[in-house]
């Protein structure tokens, strides 16, 4: 009930009462897109485990902590269809919250949008197989990015081509002298 004393809700997701938490959307939401509610400053663990139908996932603007396995969708359950996910410019790691570390969770995350705020980007997230670009915001202290590939902030470490990537053919930066660990 809006207005209540402990939650509160917004489009059929759970929050607290004043909307500084998200704690969970429903398994059974219908919505394909979905943007955190503004004064949203922590997502629940688990708080959109299994939500099928969601496609458009943006954690909204004023995010800065990730609860455990935010997006997990167990290897034996359904995948996740969620496309394309949008961190917040609060956020400083992508990865490890967003599956709990277990490479096994699926998701069909083709476009993952990184902000200048992001000094890390973990394994467990860009080696995803369905991951086709990764776009990095400009002026990024740690990343920056070029036809949906990763690279550090000045580009002198190719970071990641995502795995799926769309490009036939792709030349490497000019100021590129290293290709990351993974």
């Amino acid at each position: 009930e809006e207005g209540g004393k402990s939650y509160s809700s917004d489009q059929g997701v759970l929050y607290n009462a004043d909307k500084t938490t998200l704690v969970r959307c429903p398994v059974s939401t219908e919505l394909e897109k979905y943007e955190v509610n503004e004064a949203t400053e922590t997502i629940g663990d688990n708080a959109f485990d299994s939500c099928q139908s969601l496609k458009e996932l943006n954690l909204g603007k004023n995010v800065k902590k990730l609860g455990k396995k935010v997006l997990a969708s167990p290897y034996y359950g359904p995948v996740m269809q969620i496309t394309k996910l949008i961190v917040s410019d609060n956020i400083e790691e992508v990865g490890e919250n967003l599956y709990g570390g277990n490479s096994n969770y699926q998701t069909q995350i083709t476009t993952l949008e990184v902000p200048a705020s992001v000094t890390k980007v973990l394994p467990v997230f860009y080696n995803r197989l369905s991951l086709k670009e990764i776009n990095a915001e400009e002026g990024g202290k740690s990343y920056s990015s070029e036809q949906g590939v990763l690279y550090n902030a000045d580009k002198t470490t190719l970071v990641r081509c995502p795995a799926s990537t769309e490009l036939e053919k792709y030349e490497v930066n000019e100021a590129t002298v290293t290709r990351g660990d993974n």
